[in-house]
This record gives C-alpha cells, sequence and structure tokens, in this order.
C-alpha cells in the first residue's frame, strides 16, 4: 500500500504589500510522477497452483497559490498573477499469474487508486481594510490549472492441465478533483493590459483536464475441468472547475493607449477523456468455461465561471466569461 501526501502552498498573507516595477507573481506548482505495482507468479507440479497481486495507491495533493485579506499587490509597468498548477501522470499495474499441471490454478488482482487533488489559486478579501487591492499597468491573471494523466492496468491469469481454473481482475479508481481560480468579495482591482496576447486585462481562468486509459483483463484456462475468466472494472470520479470573481468585487480596466482595449475575461474549461476496456477469456477442454467482464463508471462534473452580485466594471473593458466542458 502506498500513501503519498503533497502540499505545495505559495502564500501572502494578511496585509502585506509587494511591488514590483517589472510585475509580481504569487505562484505555486506540482508535478507529481507515480508508477506503482504489484505481481505474482504461482507455479505448482503437483498441487494448486495460485498468483494474488494486490496495489493501494492512496494519493492527496494540493497545490495552492494564496493572497489573504488586506494584502495590496502592485506594479506599475508590468503583470500581477496569482496562479496554481498541478500536474499528475500516474501509472498503476497489478498482474498475477497461477499454474497448476495438475490441480487447481487461481490467479487474483487487484487494483486499488484514491485520489484526492485540490488545485487553487484563491485571492481572498473583505470589506472595507480587508480588501486586497491588484493594481497592474499589465494584466491581473488569476489562474488555476490542473491535468491528470493515468495508466491503471490489472491482469490475472490462470491455467490448469487438468483441474479448474480461475483468473480474477479488478480495477478500482476513485478521483476526486477541484480546480478554482477565486477572486474574493470586496476586491478591488486596476487593470491597463499589456496587449501581448488574445486576452488583455483581469483574467479568472479554471482549466482541468482528465486522461484515463483503464484496462483490466482475466483468464482462465483448463485442460479438464472448469474455466472462469472474470473481471471487473469501478471508476468514480468527481470533477469540479471554477472561475468565480465575488460579490462587491471594483474592476478598473483602462489603458491611456489607443491600441490596448484591456477586457474583463472569466472561463471554466473543463476535458474527460475516458477510455476503458474489462474482459474475460475462460478455455476449458472438458468442463464448463465461463468468461465475464463487468465495468461500471460514475462521472460527475461541474463546471462554472461565475461573477457575483454588484460587481463595479469600470473603464471600456471588453467583458466575457466563457464554460466549455
Amino acid at each position: 500500500m502506498n500513501v503519498v501526501t503533497i502540499s505545495t502552498v505559495a502564500e501572502v498573507g494578511d496585509d502585506a504589500e509587494l511591488i514590483g516595477e517589472d510585475g509580481v507573481t504569487v505562484s505555486a506548482a506540482d508535478t507529481l510522477t507515480l508508477f506503482t505495482g504489484a505481481g505474482s507468479i504461482g507455479l505448482s507440479a503437483g498441487g494448486v497452483g495460485m498468483g494474488i497481486a494486490v496495489n493501494v495507491d492512496v494519493v492527496t495533493r494540493t497545490t495552492r497559490a494564496l493572497v489573504k485579506p488586506g494584502a495590496k499587490l502592485e506594479s506599475s509597468d508590468g503583470n500581477v498573477s496569482v496562479t496554481a498548477t498541478a500536474v499528475d501522470n500516474f501509472d498503476s499495474i497489478a498482474a498475477s499469474f497461477g499454474v497448476g499441471a495438475n490441480d487447481v490454478a487461481v490467479a487474483f488482482s487487484v487494483d486499488v487508486a484514491v485520489l484526492n487533488t485540490t488545485t487553487e489559486a484563491d485571492v481572498q478579501s473583505g470589506a472595507g481594510a480587508d480588501s486586497t487591492e491588484f493594481l497592474a499597468g499589465g494584466d491581473v491573471t488569476v489562474m488555476a490549472s490542473s491535468t491528470f494523466d493515468v495508466l491503471f492496468v490489472a491482469g490475472g491469469v490462470a491455467a490448469s492441465g487438468s483441474s479448474a481454473s480461475l483468473g480474477i481482475a479488478s480495477n478500482v479508481l476513485v478521483h476526486t478533483d477541484t480546480v478554482q481560480a477565486l477572486i474574493g468579495d470586496h476586491a478591488k482591482i486596476e487593470t491597463g493590459g499589456d496587449d501581448s496576447g488574445a486576452r488583455d486585462g483581469l483574467i479568472v481562468d479554471a482549466f482541468s483536464s482528465e486522461s484515463v486509459l483503464d484496462i483490466v483483463v482475466a483468464a482462465g484456462v483448463s485442460g479438464g475441468s472448469v474455466g472462469v475468466g472474470a473481471s471487473v472494472l469501478v471508476s468514480v470520479m468527481d470533477e469540479t472547475t471554477r472561475a468565480s470573481v465575488g460579490d462587491h468585487v471594483t474592476v478598473n480596466a483602462w489603458n491611456d493607449s489607443s491600441t490596448i482595449n484591456p477586457g474583463v475575461f472569466v472561463d471554466s474549461d473543463s476535458m474527460t477523456t475516458i477510455l476503458s476496456v474489462a474482459g474475460g477469456v475462460a478455455v476449458s477442454a472438458g468442463g464448463p468455461a465461463v468468461g465475464a467482464g463487468v465495468a461500471v463508471h460514475s462521472l460527475t462534473k461541474m463546471t462554472e465561471a461565475l461573477v457575483g452580485d454588484h460587481v463595479t466594471i469600470e473603464g471600456n473593458p471588453d467583458v466575457s466569461g466563457d464554460i466549455a466542458d
């Protein structure tokens, strides 16, 4: 069993003041690359041949860029950005082989992964003296991004020359992911835009991507009795992606230059790709053969781009919001 806990935090404290002429950046970034596996082989010339492989992974990962209430971040000529970026690459394999020349053969493989991940760019704010201020001659960016790529494989093969063979394999994946780019209530933001990209001004962006390749195969081969190959695949995924501007926020998007037109962009994007295969193969020369594969999926997604009540946008900005799912 593997238990992994990771916390990556970049924090600006209460009432702190950061001034950088060419820019101010608060950034938290984490890359997790994890390969785990379990395997076994059981061989017997005269008795039971049994192989058992169990692989269990539990991962808790938090990546957070945090600005606390009352802070002031200022750059007269540059950009002000608060970003949290997480990349999770996860490969997990469980394989077993059981061979009995004259007796029962059993192969049993189970691969379990439970992953709880949080990625947040969080600008906290409060009313009055606790208001957080961002002043930028260029862009103001609050961005959270998370990508999750997983290869998940379990296999069990059992073979008996004259007796029963039983191959069983199972994958269980549980993934709970929260990605948030947040500007809190009563924040005050001034942006001049930097004219360097398609979006200039205030950018609040949350992005998440999940790519899952999930394969489970079991086989039972018998020369003279029952052959059974059974596989079960279960995945439960809960994905939340949110970009939000709170209540009573004031945004002044302006620039003296006629060539720069700063805007306000609140975007939330989420992409999920799942390819799953569950297969069972059974062969018997002298008895019943049963092959079965079962796949069960639960996917819950919430993708939101929100602007709160009583938000004031001044200057002459373009305003856009987008949700892509």
